[in-house]
Formats: C-alpha cells, sequence, structure tokens
C-alpha cells in the first residue's frame, strides 16, 4: 500500500482542489462550475471511500468512518483477484486519467476503470464508484488470466488490433507480450493510430 500511495503522490505532488489553474481561457473553477462541478476536488492520492457504504470524500466532505485510502483499495483488489496492482494502475491512467489529474471531476471516480462503461452506450449505473470500479476490474482481469484462449488477444503472440469500434477503420497486428497487456486489450481492444 505505501508503495502505491508514493506512487500516486509523485504524479501528483500539489492537487489543484480549488481549481485555480488556468483551463481554456479562465479558471479550471470557472470552467468546471459552469458545467456543475462542486470544489474542492479530490485527486486520487487523497481520495478515500468506505467499501462497505461507498460514502467518499469527494467534493468536499470529510473522510467517512472506516474509510480506506484509493492505495488501499488497488491493493485490496489486486490480492483478492490476484492481479499485479501495477496492472489497475495503468487501468485507471487510462480510462480516466485519475492517475495524473491534478483536478478530477468526480464523475472520473463514478467510471474509474470503464468498467460497464461499453463504446455504445452510457455506462452502467449498477457498478458507478471508485471501490465498484476496481474491484471489477480486477475480477475481470482474473477471468481474463483464467481463460487465455476464450477471449481475441492472447499473450505471447501477435494479434490483430482495431484502430477504433468501426472496424472499417482498420486494424495492423501487435505482439502482445504479457497476459496484462493481453486483458489491457481484451479490455478496449483498440489501439491509436498515428
Amino acid at each position: 500500500v505505501s508503495q502505491i500511495q508514493d506512487f500516486l503522490n509523485s504524479k501528483v505532488p500539489t492537487c489543484d482542489n480549488w481549481g485555480t489553474g488556468s483551463y481554456a481561457g479562465t479558471t479550471r473553477r470557472a470552467y468546471g462550475e459552469a458545467r456543475g462541478i462542486t470544489y474542492p476536488l479530490t485527486c486520487l492520492k487523497d481520495y478515500y471511500e468506505n467499501t462497505s457504504t461507498l460514502e467518499n470524500n469527494l467534493s468536499g466532505n470529510s473522510i467517512p468512518s472506516g474509510a480506506i485510502s484509493a492505495a488501499q483499495i488497488i491493493k485490496d483488489a489486486a490480492d483478492t483477484y490476484n492481479i499485479n496492482p501495477q496492472a489497475l494502475i495503468v487501468l485507471l491512467q487510462k480510462e480516466q486519467g485519475l492517475v495524473t489529474d491534478d483536478w478530477p471531476w468526480p464523475y472520473q471516480y463514478k467510471a474509474a476503470t470503464g468498467y460497464g462503461c461499453p463504446d455504445t452506450a452510457a455506462c452502467d449505473a449498477d457498478y458507478y464508484g471508485f471501490y465498484n470500479q476496481v474491484n471489477s476490474a480486477a475480477w475481470q482481469f482474473r477471468y481474463y488470466a483464467n481463460n487465455p484462449n476464450s477471449y481475441n488477444h492472447v499473450s505471447g503472440q501477435y494479434n490483430n488490433i482495431l484502430y477504433n469500434p468501426s472496424s472499417s477503420c482498420g486494424s495492423s497486428s501487435v505482439y502482445i507480450q504479457n497476459q496484462a497487456t493481453a486483458s489491457l486489450y481484451n479490455y478496449t481492444p483498440y489501439q491509436p493510430n498515428q
């Protein structure tokens, strides 16, 4: 947990909780408030959630009784499903940029890992919340690892990876070196183009 916490701290040494920085010709706070965001914001390194009640310290709420840190939530999910926590951290960054975002909005925690968020529909509210998202994603990654040949992207070989959900955008062959990368591609089966 301390290694995860140290890593999160190193990525965002200072959180812009009050949106004092500039963005789109105004302050971050004005930009966010115009979109319904309540301040102060909470960076991932400072996030806490009670995993039973799902209460958290977003939007200026105090740390709830019985809450644990984001680092502890990541470590617990990794341990429960025997997934390297680094893979979960990569997923949090890929999906919502939470690892490096110094002014994350509450929605980013609601859909932190993109679990239950298909490309063609809105996210499923049953999976909302940081704890739910991290645990569901860890479960899914374990399922991929336990059933590696049941999915389109397999480690240790070249795989055809699409550029976009629309197959008409094309694809190319990518060598997937390990199960963690195969899981990431099975979870989100696309790659960036030029």
